[in-house]
């Protein structure tokens, strides 16, 4: 029997194709929105071997004490075409807002891939500014912080503290547990100082029980 020139051709060329593994994750990113006082979130990615041969996932390691990341059903080889799947979970711990943390896949070819989870997390509480910045020599003239807060959780304001002994302060109460207000004035402007000021909450949330400002009386600039 005479075999065809075309498929000797196909035969030679298979015969010297590079053996190669490659894990290809279905998603290089996870956009992640929980939902309000939500303290952690599970998640999970699939992955395939796109390869012509048989891997081995070494590590899957997170780039945050927060996250926690494994093989489903600890399995780590995968032959050609063979799927998978990362289990994740998240610790928001005291986290709002945006963020953006890392776990690497490494396999047993050396290579390492990265998966980022983007983290978009309600704020329940705004406080604005976040620092309150005097100049020295400038007329001490009264700033504030400006505390609203979302209706679904309406927070009370339960005390205000200064770690130092540099400023004036005085809480408001705009709105009971919506809005609230810290007056700020410095006792003097005639030298640099910096203090801490605290706020505290009614809330059991590590997110809204407490949070830190900085209050400055900083050099002119040149």
């Amino acid at each position: 029997m005479t075999i065809p020139h075309s498929l000797i051709s196909v035969m030679a060329c298979m015969a010297v194709l590079p053996l190669h593994a490659e894990i290809r994750l279905e998603k290089e990113a996870l956009d992640l929105r929980p939902e309000p006082l939500q303290d952690e979130i599970r998640t999970s990615v699939s992955f395939s071997n796109a390869g012509n041969s048989s891997v081995k996932v070494t590590r899957v390691k997170p780039l945050c004490d927060c996250t926690d990341a494994s093989l489903k059903g600890g399995k780590k080889e995968y032959a050609p075409g063979e799927k998978g799947e990362i289990e994740l979970t998240m610790r928001l711990g005291a986290f709002t807002g945006k963020i953006e943390k890392f776990v690497e896949v490494r396999t047993s070819d050396g290579k390492t891939q990265k998966l980022a989870l983007r983290v978009d997390i309600p704020e329940l509480m705004k406080v604005q500014p976040k620092a309150l910045q005097w100049t020295v020599g400038q007329k001490p003239k009264v700033q504030e912080f400006t505390i609203d807060i979302d209706p679904k959780v309406a927070l009370k304001l339960t005390d205000v503290s200064l770690v130092g002994s540099d400023f004036d302060y005085e809480p408001v109460t705009v709105a009971p547990g919506r809005k609230y207000r810290v007056v700020v004035t410095p006792k003097s402007t005639a030298k640099g100082a910096f203090n801490t000021l605290w706020i505290k909450t009614d809330s059991k949330d590590p997110r809204y029980a407490k949070r830190s400002f900085f209050l400055s009386v900083n050099p002119p600039r040149k």
